[in-house]
């Protein structure tokens, strides 16, 4: 976790693990539940079960989304975030420690692989946590949510970006940004596969 909230950090103010923890694993996993309605961006209808990968008619024509086993795992061990001592981090007098790098594998039976410990490259780490952001960004335009300038303002504000989501892809290239895309469909999964960015051409 520790990994991931620093490379977050060169586009964030706050990487995803210590946000979450500081909301709280409940508030944020019920805030997550509630908002799963027909017509919601949100691609994961969060009453399924933990660590089952989704159907694309289940997140609205998206694929390879499922709900984390990490956070049932988590949840039923009561490790609720920074408030209980314990969340994705363990804290020691509010220092936060990554746990044992198992703890944080996938290990839930069904229909996806078990996850090896594995390490990543900090390029293709920072890439995931860059991308699915403009990965719901161009999901949230293309589904009438709101304007690609209310997106990009919206999103810089609220994670403290210095740049917009569609800023960002403007000035590293559509074609590039393609690229990325399916690099990332081809790495990592299925919910990074974009058909084309054609329609953000004249942006």
């Amino acid at each position: 976790p520790s990994r991931v909230d620093s490379l977050a950090k060169s586009f964030f103010y706050l990487g995803p693990c210590e946000a979450m923890d500081v909301i709280g694993l409940d508030f944020f996993i019920g805030a997550l539940e509630r908002a799963a309605t027909p017509g919601s961006i949100l691609p994961i209808p969060w009453n399924q079960d933990f660590g089952r990968e989704l159907s694309p008619e289940a997140t609205g024509g998206r694929e390879g989304f499922w709900v984390p086993a990490l956070f049932q795992r988590l949840l039923a061990q009561g490790r609720l975030g920074k408030k209980a001592g314990q969340g994705i981090y363990i804290y020691d007098r509010d220092k936060a420690l990554d746990d044992a790098p198992e703890f944080y594998a996938n290990h839930s039976p069904g229909s996806l692989p078990q996850a090896p410990v594995r390490q990543a490259g900090d390029v293709l780490l920072a890439k995931r946590l860059l991308y699915a952001i403009h990965n719901g960004s161009i999901h949230s335009l293309q589904k009438g949510l709101a304007t690609l300038e209310d997106i990009d303002r919206a999103i810089k504000e609220v994670l403290l970006m210095k740049d917009g989501p569609f800023q960002i892809m403007k000035t590293a290239g559509m074609a590039a940004v393609q690229a990325d895309f399916e690099e990332l469909s081809r790495l990592v999964g299925r919910r990074f596969k974009i058909n084309n960015l054609n329609f953000l051409a004249g942006y």
